[in-house]
């Protein structure tokens, strides 16, 4: 064969290597939440994935904690200029009552929310507390200035108009929650001047401004949410696309030590113990090196849709480790439902059929798997697990390859008794 056959032959397989590498990442993107949901497009200013939206309002909150802090710190501030400029302009008969109601009844309501915003308990609930302190602020404003009206000394709705703007623009509320709670400033603030009796002018210039804020508000608050949930979409497909092993779809290593990490922290919370799987294809440089890197990618594509289509009695997650391995975890783990797995993985390459003419013992190709079902213990990392796991794993792979070592702890629970067979399951990080 002549060397342009060779070079026009490599260019072939390279090409279809690259849209196979390119499907495979596709199909993993496809399962990853934020990449779904832009794929989706963002019509309103909700999620489809409940999970993903609470996270994004935590994030959220996480994100703009300090502006809210500012935010307070600045309502404080203009609830004293506003208190102190009262003491100055107001009528002498209303002069003091005005000053002690502004400090006494508004001031309250926002250093409660600041000391919220720094409380760990509460810091969560920082957004309601900011939502009942404007309406209160609302309309204690509005009972302010209808009982100056009563006693003949008309205020102009200024407060309440930058209250409004307050809401849209500087409170850092998600817009649903600006919506409601301007709109509640809003009817207070007309209630107030209904009370009061303006002149149908005065009422309706009244209205006209807080009918333009409310429009103002309702049009630059919704953009910047959706501009604030695009940006985190993006970067969480990112973040995802990253964590994808394009070879395979399934998640990489790093996804699968942070996953151990969270699991691991819930056993040791619930009491559960907590499982481990690692699979090493046998002599899998020597595949490659024997049938190509084609073949190999292949196979690997091959072994990872045979162990996703499989059924485990507890909830797993499956990632591609290294080169030529595979990394289970088993939450709510024991010995059986671990041991039954293994073997069903072992069987499941096996049923493969993947010849190996490079493989001192088999002609196909086959795997060696090591566990172990542990009780997570506050003292003790993650990371220990997967050095016993990868040790247990070289001691197989030196002594009895093409086999499965499972190793339990004594002091395990027992399992529950109703166990319900789910999916095995790839969730996203």
């Amino acid at each position: 064969m002549s060397e342009n056959s060779l070079t026009w032959l490599q260019k072939l397989y390279s090409r279809r290597t690259v849209r196979a590498m390119d499907r495979a990442f596709e199909r993993g993107a496809q399962r990853a939440a934020c990449t779904r949901q832009l794929q989706r497009g963002l019509r309103g200013l909700r999620f489809d994935d409940p999970e993903l939206e609470r996270e994004f309002r935590r994030r959220y909150t996480d994100l703009h904690i300090g502006r809210i802090r500012a935010a307070i710190v600045l309502a404080i501030a203009l609830v004293a200029m506003a208190a102190v400029l009262d003491l100055l302009t107001a009528p002498d008969s209303m002069r003091t009552t005005l000053f002690v109601e502004k400090l006494l009844l508004m001031l309250p309501i926002p250093l409660v929310t600041l000391w919220i915003s720094y409380h760990p308990r509460h810091y969560q609930r920082v957004s309601y507390a900011m939502c009942f302190a404007i309406v209160c602020a609302g309309v204690m404003l509005a009972g302010v200035a209808t009982q100056a009206g009563v006693d003949g000394f008309l205020m102009t709705n200024t407060p309440q108009l930058l209250l409004i703007v307050y809401t849209y623009f500087v409170s850092a509320l998600l817009w649903p929650a600006c919506l409601i709670t301007a709109l509640l400033v809003s009817v207070a603030a007309i209630a107030g001047d209904v009370v009061v009796g303006l002149p149908r002018a005065d009422l309706t210039a009244h209205l006209m401004h807080l009918f333009a804020a409310n429009c103002i508000g309702i049009v630059g608050s919704f953009m910047l949410e959706r501009v604030s949930r695009l940006d985190y979409l993006h970067a969480g497909s990112a973040s995802e696309m990253a964590d994808i092993d394009r070879v395979t779809s399934l998640r990489s290593a790093a996804s699968f030590d942070r996953r151990l990490a969270r699991w691991w922290d819930k056993a040791t919370q619930r009491g559960r113990p907590i499982g481990l799987l690692l699979i090493d294809l046998d002599y899998f440089k020597r595949f490659d090196e024997s049938c190509g890197h084609y073949a190999a990618e292949r196979a690997l594509r091959a072994i990872a849709q045979s162990i996703q289509d499989l059924r485990s009695t507890q909830e797993c997650f499956l990632a591609r480790m290294d080169d030529d391995g595979f990394g289970v975890i088993m939450r709510d783990a024991n010995g059986p439902a671990l041991e039954s797995l293994a073997s069903d993985i072992r069987g499941s390459i096996a049923g493969l059929h993947l010849q190996h003419p490079d493989s001192p013992i088999s002609s196909e190709l086959t795997a060696s798997i090591a566990g172990r079902v542990v009780q997570p213990r506050a003292e003790d990392e993650p990371s220990s697990l997967s050095a016993q796991v990868r040790l247990d794993l070289e001691r197989l792979k030196r002594c009895d390859r093409n086999s499965v070592w499972i190793d339990v702890a004594e002091d395990l629970l027992p399992p529950d008794p109703t166990e319900k067979v789910t999916p095995f399951r790839r969730q996203s990080v």
